[in-house]
């Protein structure tokens, strides 16, 4: 019995839909509308996407390298530091001060010359209802300002400890304007970069992908550099002791040369002693020299590109058909159940 009203319920509420079949039509027809103008007034994007596959060095064996160092003589094993893994990248991608670094690439918009940073803290198109709602609160501004006698000047020196109303602006529309994804299995990486100009989106890409290299390089090489350049120094010192040492012996036995005394022997025994420890330790250091040369050009990253930086030709977004038959679908389940709440199908 109780499975037979609950048929009837059934039955009676697909009556009560259809008998209203119209009204849920037209606000269905209404919303698809609604979701047109919603959908035709937010500002297109444009996606450009880039693949590479970046060298983990993790994993990463001197391969020719020690080859070419054996050859010589020079002994490397344990010569890579360990170095980062691809999974890093993306947190490197989002950081403030890597995005900062774009903004002084040159964009053009219309034929107009900007820098980036300009370009999106002022030339950024938006949806009409967030100049509506906006609205208020920049005539609140523009009255306290005409109250408030201290000019607030925005400054365009960067500061990463407290970033300005503009530089934050600028940061968050980077950070959910690029994606990064690592790929654990193939360790490609994948950067996607959202602007409402297709060039501009391509430029910013390409621009990314060079520099996160050059950054992933100095990142990998720092400490190797830093090793190098100390020892350069005192490679340069050693072999100015040595040479110094060298002229001290030939003089030596120059003035020495009809002398029999053994205090001149000993002399040139001392002279002697001190040029070949010089030498030692000369030698010593270009050796250390040539295997940090070798360090450093080991742990220099090397990323293949699979997909270069493309402009691309339809926008990636708002999806318009979408949206329109969400608001449709929407107003049909918001109307359907007024119905049947009007005619006390069920009661909320």
């Amino acid at each position: 019995m109780e499975n037979i009203e609950k048929e009837i319920d059934i039955v009676e509420l697909f009556k009560t839909l259809w008998n209203k079949r119209y009204k849920i039509i037209k606000i269905g027809l209404i919303g698809f509308v609604v979701g047109l103008v919603i959908a035709f007034s937010i500002p297109k994007m444009y996606n450009t996407t880039v693949k590479i596959a970046p060298e983990d060095s993790a994993s990463r064996a001197m391969g020719d390298m020690g080859s070419l160092a054996g050859i010589v003589g020079i002994n490397i094993d344990g010569a890579s530091s360990g170095g980062i893994t691809s999974m890093i990248y993306p947190d490197v991608v989002k950081s403030a001060p890597f995005l900062f670094k774009f903004a002084t690439i040159e964009v053009d918009l219309a034929g107009e010359k900007m820098s980036f940073y300009q370009y999106v803290t002022e030339e950024q198109q938006h949806a009409w209802w967030r100049y509506v709602i906006g609205a208020p609160v920049q005539f609140i501004s523009f009255v306290n300002g005409l109250f408030n006698e201290e000019e607030v000047v925005e400054s365009n020196e960067i500061n990463m400890f407290r970033p300005s109303f503009k530089q934050r602006k600028y940061i968050n529309f980077l950070s959910g304007n690029i994606s990064v994804e690592s790929d654990k299995k193939t360790n490609i990486l994948t950067i996607g970069v959202n602007m409402q100009d297709p060039l501009i989106a391509a430029i910013v890409a390409d621009s990314l992908l060079s520099k996160l290299q050059l950054y992933m390089s100095e990142y990998r090489t720092t400490k190797a550099r830093k090793d190098l350049d100390m020892k350069e120094i005192m490679l340069s010192e050693a072999k100015s002791n040595y040479y110094l040492a060298e002229d001290k012996l030939a003089d030596g036995l120059d003035f020495n040369r009809n002398i029999k005394s053994q205090k001149a022997q000993v002399k040139i025994n001392r002279l002697t002693n001190e040029k070949e420890l010089a030498f030692t330790v000369y030698k010593e250091l270009a050796t250390q020299v040539e295997v940090d040369k070798i360090r450093v050009q080991e742990q220099t990253p090397i990323a293949t590109i699979i997909e270069p930086a493309k402009v691309a030709v339809v926008p990636s977004s708002p999806n318009k058909m979408l949206i329109a038959i969400f608001f449709a679908f929407l107003g049909v389940c918001i109307t359907s159940i007024k119905v049947l709440y009007d005619e006390k199908i069920f009661s909320l």
